[in-house]
C-alpha cells in the first residue's frame, strides 16, 4: 500500500488541495452558520431552509474530492487513465463520484415518488446532508493522515472504510426512525434501497480497495 502512495506524483499539490478544502469549509462555516449552529440536533438542522441546496452542493463536491483522493493511489497503481497526469485522473474520479451521487439522488426521487412517499423526500435529503457534513469533516482529517502521516496506510484504509460504513448506517437508521414515526415508512423499502443503491456499490469498492491494499 505504501507503494500505491509513492505512485502519486507531487504531494505538495495534494497538500494545497486539502488546504483549499479547509478554507472552503471555513467559508461555509461563516456563510451558513445557521446550519452549523444547529448541528447538535437533526431536528433543528432540518428546520433551516435558506440556501440548503448550495450548502449540500458544496459538501457533495468536497466529499467527492476527498473520496477521489482516497481512491487515487489505487487508480494509479492499476494504470487506469495512465496517459493522464495524476491530477487529471483525480478530476475524472471526482466527476464520476459526483455523477454517481446525483444519479442516486435522481433514483431516490423516482423511487419515493413511485411508491407514494414523495412527501418524505425532504427529510431524506436533509438527513443525508446532515450526516454528510460529519462524514466529510472526518474525511478531511483522514486525508491528511492518509497522505502525510507515518501511520501504516493499510490500517488507515480499514479505519476509513469502517468510518464510512458506520456513518452510512447511522444516517440510514436515523432517517428510518424519523420517517417510520411520522409516515409509517415500511422496513422492506429500506431493505430494497440498501441492497440496490448503497450496499452493493460500497461492497464493490471495498473489495477493489482491500485486494490492492
Amino acid at each position: 500500500m505504501e507503494g500505491n502512495l509513492r505512485l502519486v506524483e507531487n504531494k505538495d499539490g495534494i497538500f494545497l488541495l486539502l488546504m483549499a478544502i479547509c478554507i472552503l469549509l471555513m467559508f461555509t462555516r461563516w456563510a451558513f452558520r445557521k446550519y452549523y449552529d444547529d448541528l447538535g440536533t437533526l431536528e433543528k438542522f432540518s428546520e433551516k431552509k435558506d440556501n440548503f441546496f448550495i450548502l449540500s452542493g458544496i459538501y457533495i463536491v468536497v466529499f467527492s474530492t476527498l473520496v477521489g483522493l482516497f481512491l487515487l493511489p489505487f487508480v494509479v497503481r492499476w494504470c487506469v487513465w495512465q496517459d493522464y497526469h495524476s491530477y487529471t485522473q483525480l478530476l475524472f474520479l471526482v466527476l464520476i463520484i459526483i455523477g454517481f451521487v446525483l444519479f442516486k439522488a435522481l433514483v431516490n426521487t423516482l423511487i419515493f415518488t413511485t411508491v407514494g412517499y414523495a412527501e418524505i423526500l425532504r427529510n431524506f435529503f436533509i438527513s443525508r446532508s446532515y450526516f454528510g457534513i460529519f462524514t466529510t469533516l472526518g474525511l478531511v482529517a483522514f486525508s491528511f493522515l492518509y497522505y502525510f502521516s507515518k501511520i501504516d496506510t493499510r490500517i488507515l484504509t480499514y479505519v476509513i472504510l469502517g468510518f464510512l460504513g458506520v456513518m452510512f448506517f447511522i444516517k440510514l437508521i436515523s432517517f428510518y426512525l424519523r420517517s417510520s414515526k411520522e409516515y409509517k415508512f415500511p422496513i422492506y423499502y429500506i431493505i430494497l434501497y440498501l441492497c440496490a443503491l448503497e450496499i452493493l456499490p460500497f461492497v464493490i469498492v471495498c473489495k477493489f480497495i482491500l485486494l490492492e491494499s
